[in-house]
């Protein structure tokens, strides 16, 4: 009889001793740091725990804590662990085997899997995400790659920006043109910068378009100038026919006087009854030939002449005709640039409204949106919409709806079952909330 009551005495010093040993390690198993954070953690339907009854391994195993709080555990049946903690649950689990099961249960609960989180609204991946400890709004907000870029407004914002560019280029391009056209209206062979793009001057684009306006300027420059000078050109040659024709009318003057001396000393003889008649005619006909040819050199140089004059003419027309295109352009030039420049406000204004819409375009630098955050969380049977911030940290099983504020529109209320606080707002990728969050 002694020696079956030491021997159960050992037996019970022994299991004491394994079970101290057991929850030794099972204390160790996850790290100090994880333990104290699990202890925080009760159980919610979904979440995945394993259980080890020491010495009985058809209790042990994987479980599914089901949608009413509960675990099948084998013999003894449902075991409700639904908001129990780690301990709570080790406490409840031994009791229940201790009743008739199991004599003095050594039990260790170990978590797998808690009950995912719940991202949704503006995220580029709304979805369920596994729950870390020490998880926040923030990191759930990266889980589900970050706040999304509203895909209908993402092209307009793209269209308008695009237009707001082009309005911007085609200005600078008109701005440049217009001080090109009022030098050549001047008569200028250059232009420089215009003032109101002095300080861009060295950017690419505008150095582009001010080199090709000065290329067009030094080319159309050349075409006038070739034009007169092709003009001008002709001028000598009319004035050497008409120097030679005034040559021809000198000698043709001479040759009429000769004739004429001829013709009065003819007549002279005549009188005296010395002259023929047939020497007389050919005389006289002599001196007709001689003013018919001075008559058609006086005609020729007023041709030449007038040929002189319309050259005089063209070069003046080609400069008043490259005057008139020139001031064409300039006052179309100007007329473009006036309605662009009345354009551009309400376009720059469209765009910006387009891009606080879409909460900002990756690579451009734009104000980061506001957020209104809210967090749903289960107890039990009842869910509680609850106001936060990116630092509030989760629980498993919260569902997260992210939500941007567009300009000009009211933020949100996110009421609870348990409150009336409005949500707060704060904005995406700032630490510091701008209100105290309603739960931490």
């Amino acid at each position: 009889m002694l020696a079956y009551k030491a021997l159960h005495r050992l037996r019970a010093n022994l299991k004491a001793a394994l079970l101290l040993l057991f929850l030794m390690l099972g204390c160790l198993a996850p790290g100090a740091e994880a333990r104290s954070i699990a202890k925080a953690i009760r159980f919610a339907p979904g979440d995945r725990i394993t259980i080890n009854v020491f010495g009985h391994t058809d209790l042990s195993g994987d479980f599914l804590v089901d949608g009413a709080g509960s675990i099948s555990l084998p013999l003894v049946g449902a075991i409700s662990i639904g908001g129990l903690t780690v301990q709570e649950s080790e406490q409840e689990i031994v009791r229940r085997l201790s009743d008739g099961y199991v004599r003095q249960p050594a039990v260790s609960v170990r978590i797998n899997e808690l009950t995912p989180i719940y991202v949704v609204g503006d995220v580029k991946t709304p979805g369920s995400y596994p729950y870390r400890y020490g998880a926040s709004v923030l990191s759930a907000i990266a889980l589900a790659g970050g706040v999304a870029v509203t895909e209908q407004m993402q092209p307009d914002f793209l269209l308008a920006d695009e237009r707001l560019r082009t309005l911007e280029s085609t200005r600078r391009a008109l701005i440049i043109r217009r001080a090109r056209l009022e030098a050549q209206r001047d008569g200028a062979g250059a232009f420089e910068v215009p003032n109101l793009l002095a300080a861009q001057k060295d950017d690419n684009q505008i150095a582009s378009v001010v080199a090709s306006e000065r290329e067009l300027l030094d080319v159309q420059m050349q075409l006038l100038n070739k034009e007169v000078d092709l003009l001008r050109q002709q001028k000598p040659r009319l004035e050497g026919a008409i120097e030679a024709v005034q040559g021809q009318i000198r000698a043709e003057s001479k040759q009429l006087e000769l004739s004429q001396a001829r013709l009065r000393e003819y007549k002279t003889l005549q009188g005296k009854g010395l002259g023929i008649i047939s020497t007389g005619i050919e005389l006289e006909r002599e001196q007709a030939r001689n003013e018919g040819n001075l008559s058609r050199f006086e005609a020729e140089i007023r041709r030449l002449e007038l040929g002189l004059g319309e050259i005089d003419i063209k070069v003046q027309d080609a400069h008043n005709l490259f005057t008139r295109r020139v001031m064409a352009e300039l006052q179309d030039t100007r007329a473009k640039l006036q309605e662009i420049e009345a354009t551009l406000p309400t376009a720059r204004g469209i765009r910006d409204l387009k891009l606080l819409v879409t909460g900002g375009v990756a690579g451009i630098n734009a104000e980061r949106p506001r957020l209104s955050i809210a967090i749903v969380r289960s107890r039990g049977n009842e869910a509680t919409t609850l106001n936060a911030t990116e630092a509030t940290l989760l629980e498993p099983g919260d569902v997260v709806e992210v939500r941007k504020i567009l300009p000009g529109q009211q933020i949100p209320i996110a009421r609870g079952e348990t409150g009336n606080e409005p949500a707060r707002t704060t904005s995406f990728g700032s630490r510091t909330p701008i209100t105290e969050p309603d739960i931490q």
